[in-house]
């Protein structure tokens, strides 16, 4: 698959007038084009990956890189370091990502003690969002 990552910066950084601020229109197409550029990379990363690009080999999968689990004593925490995505953001890209990162913290998990079984369990999903700068 070829993605042309420059195209769409280069689309982003098209909206942006000469002077003056952007108007809400340019706002939202560039909102709407880094969505697009999010999934590409993502598509771009995980090409990599699965085709064997040489410096995405060297290092761990983006996945492992952004998750983690651990599993003590009956209780298994996942932490995704992303933010959940929107239903207008879920492209198969974005998709493929979460799935990915959501089995390498259960992978993660299951390395450090077998995960426990239960009839009936209680699940408790918290989601912390940082604070943006200001």
């Amino acid at each position: 698959m070829y993605i042309d990552l420059k195209k769409t910066l280069e689309e982003i950084g098209n909206c942006l007038p000469e002077k003056g601020a952007p108007t809400p229109k340019q706002l939202q197409r560039m909102y709407e084009l880094t969505q697009r550029l999010e999934s590409q990379e993502l598509a771009v990363i995980y090409d990599m990956e699965d085709f064997g690009s040489p410096a995405a080999q060297e290092q761990r999968p983006l996945a492992q890189q952004h998750s983690s689990g651990e599993n003590r004593n009956g209780i298994v925490i996942l932490k995704l370091d992303e933010p959940l995505p929107s239903m207008k953001k879920l492209t198969e890209a974005v998709e493929k990502h979460w799935k990915a990162m959501l089995y390498a913290a259960i992978s993660d998990a299951a390395a450090q003690e077998p995960l426990p079984y239960f009839e009936k369990t209680f699940v408790e999903i918290e989601i912390v969002t940082p604070r943006g700068q200001q």
